[in-house]
């Protein structure tokens, strides 16, 4: 059955959509087979874009929809799931235009923006055979972010020639042909160079013709598209950023820097013909990827790792204009460089009086022997110090003796680096324990007096009672 209904289709596309044989096609097809995953893509990071032809700037503000951009085109032909022999796309027909190209802007619930491209509308006619119509657009710049997920036609048989650079289009009239690339991110200025009619590349002089009549580009509107025409003759550029003047980005950067320690990335010189400069991204090893934005344009930055690094800042101004300045850096270790990497010690515990031992490591990631001199802190306080030479790429061991003086609980550290809490108890004496006063068994009263003295008053005077009883006996 399936085998059978795409021989129909194919029969069908043959005898009614232009009555001749398909052209050569790529190995690869165009993708957009209706119901496939969208494949991921960067949200939008832009609000503002245009389109710019010759001297003229469009601003565009994208259509913002509920479906994904794929759901939105609605292509159908007898093979998708909604099936029609019209083999067009079923989108709003105030996006679309009789004998018409349109241009514009899809941003799906996802934040990730299209670009679409549709040529013609979709209307039913009775003439037999339609009349054909051509379209070459020749693409560059396209982000890398971004891929074509949708081309107009997918079926079998298709006469419609695909590559990412350019697509070659021929329809019968009064169905359309068109594409969407999909995750236009950051930074971007796609070049698009038409050729209508009799310039495209599919364009059959001995068939009936249907010419591309105009070309425009929509931006979304309150009350609905706004309709740009465009020139059908010249390229035109879609661009991240609004139609003001864009920025004239500078960057000053020091030539080298050592690791660990802050260099200073100054674009102070930037100039921007509106004044507007609203935002730097600062891309301080030239990964692609933004480390910090901020609204100064002096930053400092220290890197982790030696080497050679393609620095550079992008300027955006107000309408979303960017301007990118380069300054290459070379980071290199420091002669000597020395720090403390870990420290321990001996014993959490000891009693007041006794030793205990904090060793350090001091470790060299430079290119030359160096001295260091490691302080034992106790509470922040230095206590000690110790001198150690250490050869390039090398590491030495560094010791204190600490004799805790006091009870409590101290906080030592080598070099700033923590090695642990000790905690000090009082000091044991030697020999046999006194008991405390209350506590000496089997005492005499005189025992009782030594330690309670201010009885001894007392315990006199009947003292002196009972000898004196005793002498009247």
């Amino acid at each position: 059955m399936r085998r059978l209904r795409r021989a129909l289709a194919l029969l069908v596309v043959a005898s009614t959509v232009l009555g001749g044989a398909a052209t050569g096609l790529p190995d690869v097809p165009p993708p957009g087979i209706p119901g496939d995953d969208l494949p991921d893509a960067p949200a939008a990071s832009n609000q503002t874009y245009a389109v710019e032809q010759g001297d003229t700037c469009v601003p565009v503000t994208p259509f913002e929809g509920e479906r994904n951009v794929a759901a939105f085109y609605d292509y159908r032909n007898p093979n998708t799931s909604r099936s029609s022999w019209l083999y067009s796309s079923f989108m709003p027909g105030r996006f679309t235009s009789d004998n018409g190209s349109s241009l514009f802007l899809y941003e799906g619930p996802d934040g990730v923006v299209s670009l679409v491209a549709v040529h013609d509308a979709r209307r039913n006619r009775e003439v037999r055979p339609l009349p054909h119509s051509a379209v070459t657009f020749r693409f560059g710049g396209l982000p890398e972010s971004g891929e074509w997920i949708l081309v107009d036609d997918t079926y079998d048989g298709r006469e419609d020639r695909f590559s990412r650079n350019r697509i070659d289009w021929r329809w019968g009239g009064s169905r359309t042909d068109g594409a969407v690339f999909r995750g236009l991110a950051g930074d971007f200025s796609i070049r698009i160079a038409p050729a209508f009619n009799e310039r495209a590349a599919l364009y059959r002089p001995d068939r009936a013709f249907e010419p591309v009549t105009s070309w425009s580009v929509l931006s979304s509107g309150a009350s609905g598209p706004n309709r740009t025409e465009l020139d059908t003759s010249a390229p035109v550029v879609v661009k991240s950023g609004g139609c003001g003047a864009p920025p004239d980005a500078a960057l000053d950067a020091p030539g080298s820097a050592l690791v660990g320690r802050q260099a200073t990335f100054d674009a102070n010189a930037t100039t921007d013909p509106d004044g507007d400069v609203a935002r730097y991204r600062w891309d301080f090893d030239g990964d692609g990827s933004v480390d910090r934005t901020t609204s100064a344009p002096t930053v400092r930055y220290a890197y982790d790792e030696p080497g050679s690094y393609a620095a550079n800042v992008t300027v955006v101004d107000e309408g979303g204009n960017a301007a990118t300045a380069t300054a290459n850096v070379t980071v290199s270790r420091p002669a000597a460089d020395l720090a403390v990497t870990d420290a321990t010690l001996s014993s959490t515990a000891a009693a007041a009086g006794e030793n205990v031992t904090v060793s350090a490591t001091v470790e060299n990631q430079g290119n030359a022997s160096g001295t260091y001199t490691a302080n034992l802190t106790v509470d922040g306080e230095v206590v000690a110090r110790e001198e150690v030479r250490v050869p390039a790429g090398e590491t030495k061991r560094v010791t204190f003796t600490y004799r805790a003086e006091s009870a409590g609980r101290k906080r030592l550290a080598v070099g700033g680096v923590d090695a642990g809490t000790l905690a000090v108890t009082p000091p044991t004496t030697g020999g046999t324990t006194q008991p405390t006063p209350g506590e000496r068994g089997g005492g005499s009263p005189f025992d009782l007096l030594l330690d309670h003295p201010e009885l001894a008053g007392v315990a006199l005077l009947a003292l002196l009672l009972v000898n004196f009883v005793a002498s009247r006996r």
